[in-house]
């Protein structure tokens, strides 16, 4: 059975099996312009292109800390650019900053799948 979401077919839940190291995180977001997903790792920002099914970390400086149950993050379509409220401690103050994802002109630390 498949679902459409937004133009995107998404199927009935996959289990994937794999070797490496995995990263967790809750706040991710889906760029339809470039079919691929952002994700907001511990002090990475990570990147999915979903039509390879292959995951990358991109080459960024991110602040430190800020990475627990008070981050956020959104895409906004119209400007395309991606949202990222970050507080430096446990309910702190939020920090703003703003990613703009080129798959042609990013830079990568290396494939992590």
């Amino acid at each position: 059975m498949l679902t459409r979401i937004g133009g995107v077919c998404v199927s009935r839940h996959h289990h994937y099996h794999h070797q490496r190291e995995g990263e967790l995180s809750r706040e991710a977001v889906y760029i339809e312009k470039h079919d691929a997903l952002l994700l907001l790792g511990g002090r990475k920002l990570l990147v999915m292109d979903c039509e390879s099914n292959r995951w990358r970390v991109i080459d960024t400086e991110m602040p430190e800390k800020a990475y627990g149950w008070d981050a956020a993050m959104v895409y906004n379509p119209v400007h395309d650019v991606v949202v990222a409220l970050l507080p430096p401690r446990f309910s702190g103050p939020m920090r703003v900053f703003l990613f703009r994802y080129d798959p042609k002109t990013a830079e990568y630390k290396g494939v992590t799948q």
